[in-house]
Parts: structure tokens; sequence; C-alpha cells
């Protein structure tokens, strides 16, 4: 055991306060705030073994509370090693020497610990436990930053230093961002106007000309179907007029056709020539069945010989032409040069309709090419009207926070308005306590100056009593020897 341990921890505390000196530059850092500082130098007691230093009594004592606040140093370096990770309690107040070391711990503070251990072979368990005790020391973690203690002074001094910033601020560049953002935006929202408007313009234009291209193309076809029709009825005429040249002779067969029996009510009756007709229409009305001239003429070649088909037979609308163009003795040159006439305008419309489809085709695909055009003009104006939905919204969160930092500016001044007014409250509380301190001050001073005469008037007095004490004394000694004489 060592003989000249204290056996005791020792612990020299020192606390540092430091204020700046007021230069008057209105820093609120330079007065008013207080820095404390405190120093702890620690010198712990090692721990003993009572088996090897076989102590006894009030020593066996001190070593029990050595290593009792040891094991309570340890337990909590202990938990802030592992602090982060569990959460658990830190028990600063089992012992008063955690309790002082509080905050150099665990809390805001630079700590540097110093272990010692001993090279012999039988220390070799101490060593080892204070070599584990560093190694938990070292892995706690301390966050140092400065303490400064306030005053209401200084607090409102930063406040005033807050509050001319953040005006500095609304009356400076940032008011001006946001005008300039504001009028970017609304230069931004007249423009997107502009170019909506006129995609609205082009849209329209183009439906327009949309609409004239398929009156267009329905007329085309209207023209189509009726020169189609002319083809069809040229055709017919043309058949008719070949039925006119057949011999004679064949027109004569139809005379004596031979047909089954039939009962009396059902007949079939031959139209008669073109000529001596009225308007080359077909037989008089009061004919319910009628069959056509080509249908005659298979009848009399012998294809047909069944009345209830020529019944059956549908009547044939034939188109009628003036009397004067069909005659009968026309020419069969006349009208194979009026069909040759037909095939040549039948050719020509073909063509013109070949053209027609061909250029509605065409028609169809500038349409389709138009109408892609159109969606991608819409999705262009719906891309617009998004982006300046967008613009308007953060235009809106502009003018939102513009007029939140106007409520604060506003806050804040009526906050100084308030400080200033509390300012002086202080100052006259202040002025108050310092009269009334000056008045204590020489009040003590009175009393000061009295308590002195009382205490020379108490000391004179003391003496004098001490005087006649001795006096006395002197004088019942002389009685006790005189007394002592005369027995």
């Amino acid at each position: 055991m060592n003989a000249r341990s204290s056996r005791s921890h020792t612990i020299f505390r020192m606390v540092i306060e430091s204020k700046g000196i007021d230069t008057g530059s209105g820093d609120y850092s330079s007065s008013d705030a207080i820095r404390v500082s405190v120093l702890n130098l620690v010198d712990l007691a090692g721990s003993e073994r009572i088996a090897k230093t076989g102590a006894g009594g009030v020593r066996l004592k001190e070593g029990k509370y050595i290593n009792k606040s040891l094991m309570v140093l340890g337990n909590v370096i202990n938990k802030l090693s592992n602090g982060a990770k569990q959460r658990a309690h830190i028990p600063y107040r089992d012992s008063k020497l955690t309790r002082i070391l509080q905050t150099a711990l665990g809390g805001n503070a630079k700590t540097s610990i110093i272990c010692t251990v001993a090279p012999e072979e039988v220390h070799v368990e101490e060593t080892k436990g204070t070599l584990q005790f560093a190694s938990r020391a070292k892995r706690i973690t301390n966050c140092a930053q400065v303490n400064e203690i306030l005053t209401d002074a200084a607090l409102l001094k930063r406040q005033q230093l807050e509050i001319e910033d953040l005006r500095r601020k609304l009356q400076g560049s940032r008011s001006e961002v946001l005008e300039q953002e504001i009028l970017k935006l609304r230069n931004d929202m007249l423009k997107y106007e502009l170019e909506r408007e006129k995609l609205e313009m082009e849209l329209e234009e183009e439906r327009r000309s949309h609409k004239e291209r398929e009156q267009r193309i329905r007329d085309q076809q209207l023209k189509i179907e009726n020169l189609s029709s002319l083809v069809s009825d040229g055709d017919r005429s043309s058949s008719q007029d070949s039925m006119k040249e057949s011999p004679k002779d064949e027109c004569n067969d139809f005379k004596t056709p031979c047909f089954k029996e039939t009962s009396n009510n059902a007949f079939v009756a031959k139209r008669s020539n073109y000529s001596e007709l009225p308007d080359f229409s077909p037989l008089p009305d009061s004919f319910s069945n009628v069959a056509d001239e080509d249908t005659w003429f298979k009848m009399n070649k012998g294809y047909i010989a069944d009345l209830d088909s020529l019944q059956t037979t549908p009547a044939r609308k034939v188109q009628s032409f003036p009397p004067q163009d069909i005659t009968p003795d026309c020419s069969n040159d006349n009208y194979k040069l009026e069909l040759q006439n037909l095939k040549t305008q039948l050719e020509l419309v073909i063509k013109e309709k070949d053209e027609l489809q061909r250029k509605h085709e065409e028609e169809v695909q500038i349409n389709r090419r138009l109408m892609g055009e159109i969606s991608e003009l819409k999705q262009e104006l719906d891309l617009s009207n998004n982006s300046l939905e967008s613009s308007e919204q953060r235009y809106g969160n502009l003018e939102r926070e513009f007029q939140k930092l106007k409520d604060e500016r506003d806050s804040l001044l009526q906050t100084v308005s308030e400080s200033s007014k509390n300012i002086t409250f202080l100052t006259d509380q202040k002025e108050n306590i310092l009269k009334d301190l000056n008045s204590e001050v020489q009040r003590r001073k009175d009393l000061e100056a009295e308590i002195k005469q009382f205490s020379v008037a108490f000391a004179s007095r003391q003496r004098s009593l001490a005087s006649i004490h001795s006096e006395f004394k002197s004088k019942i000694e002389k009685l006790r020897a005189e007394n002592l004489v005369r027995y």
C-alpha cells in the first residue's frame, strides 16, 4: 500500500465567468453576454484489494468508499459508451463523485483522462480493469459548446439586431427579388395568354378549313354518283336501242309465243314499239304483270316457256327519251357512234372518278395530318394551361410569403415597441433601485460609523471594567491573605 497516498479523491474546481468590454459597437456578444467556463482537475484514488493491502479499521472503511465510488464511475462511463444504442438511464446520483463530474463526463465539455498502471505481474488484474475502463471512456462522444448567460439587456439587444436584420432584408434585396419574380410571372402569364389565344385562333381556322374540305369531298362524291347514274342510264338506253334494231320477223315472233295453259286472269302482254307509245312509256297501267324486252326475246328463242316465270319478272324502269332523238329509221351506225361516245364519256367519267378518288385520299391524308397537328396543338395548349396554372400557383405562394413576411415585420415592430417600453420601464426601475441602493449605502455608512463609535465606547468601558475587575480581584486576594493571617 502506498504510504504517501492521501486515501481519497482530490477535485479542484474552478469556475470562470468572462464578459466583454462594452465598446459601443452595438454587438450583443461584446457586452452583457457572460461566458461561463468550468475547469475540473480530478485526482482519483487507486482501487485497492483488501486481500493484498490487509487494511483494517478506518483504512478498511476508506478503501470501501474508494472502491465504491470507482465502481459507480465505471458504471456511468459504461452507460455513456452504450447510451446512443440503449438510451438507458445514467446513474449520476449514485455517488458524489459522479454527481460533481456530471457535466464533464457526458455533457457540454472536453474531457481528458490519464490512466496509470503498475508494471508488476501481481497487479495484472488491476491493470486489465484500468485498460478496460480507459477503452470504454474513449468511446464517449461529447459536443462542446460555448456557454453564454444572457441578461435581459443582452437578450433585448440581440432581438433588436435580429429585427434590424429582418428589416434590411425586407427593404433590401429580398423585396426586390420578390418584385422581380412577381413581374416575371406576370409577363409569363401574359405571354401564355397570347399564345393560348393564338393557338385557339389557329385551331378554329383549322376546323373551318376541315369543314370546307369535307364539304368539297361530299360535293365530289355527289358529282361522282350523278355521273355514275348518268352512265347507267346511258347503258340502259343503248340496250333498248339495240333491241329496236332487231329484224321484223323476230318482232313478229312475239305475237305467237308458245306458253303453257294459264288461267284467264294470268296473262302476259308484249310491249308495243316505242314509236307507237306516247313518251316511250311501258304498257298501260291496266296490265299488272309485264315482261321486258329481254324476256320476250328469250321466250321466242325457246329459253323460257313457263308463264309463271314471266308473271314474276319484275318490271324494269326505262328512261324516257325525247321523241325526236329516236326514230324508226335510225341507222345502226348512229347507234354505234352514240355508244362509242357514251363509252368515251364513261371512260372520262371513270378517269375523273379515279382522279376525284385520288384527291379524296389525298384530302383524307391531309385531314389526318392536320388532325395530328391539331392534337399536338391541343397538347401544347394543355401544357401552356398547366404551366400557367403552376405560375399562378407560384405567384399566389409568393404573394402569401410576402404577406407572411409583412406580418412578421409588423409583429417584430410591435415587439420592438413593447421592448422599448419594457426598456423604459426597466430604466426607471433601475434608477429607483439605484436611488434606494444609494440611500441604503448611506444608511449603512451611518450605521458603520455608529458601530465604530459604539465599539470604541464598548472597548473603553471594557477596559475600565477590566481595570475595576483587577482592582476587585487584588482587593479580594488581599482580604483573603489578611483572613488567613488572622486565623
